[in-house]
């Protein structure tokens, strides 16, 4: 498992600190990677104020570009081909593959 942020990686270190993850973090510069598989998004204004709010100036210092663009949050399957075999993303950040989902594709 890989998870790929557009956080700098000062952040990056930080959000791995904080959550205690033990999976592989790589940084998206410039989003190219989100780019590539299609998973970008200008969230609304709302949402960009909510971050801002609760993250204060750190949400725009610790992205790759000031664009405002987000990732969706998504989970994909490769097979040993590297071919996507199955695919969630939703621009609803809180509506993210399910394991019982990631399990029966596998």
């Amino acid at each position: 498992m890989v998870i790929i942020s557009p956080e700098k990686p000062e952040f990056i270190e930080k959000t791995i600190s904080k959550t205690k993850t033990s999976y592989s973090v790589l940084y998206d510069e410039n989003y190219k990677i989100a780019e590539l598989f299609d998973v970008l998004y200008t969230p609304e204004k709302k949402t960009i104020d909510f971050y801002e709010k609760h993250l204060g100036d750190d949400f725009k210092k610790s992205r790759s570009d000031e664009s405002g663009r987000l990732p969706v949050s998504a989970t994909y399957i490769l097979d040993e081909n590297q071919k996507i075999i199955w695919r969630h993303f939703n621009p609803d950040y809180k509506e993210r593959a399910s394991l019982e989902d990631i399990l029966k594709q596998l």
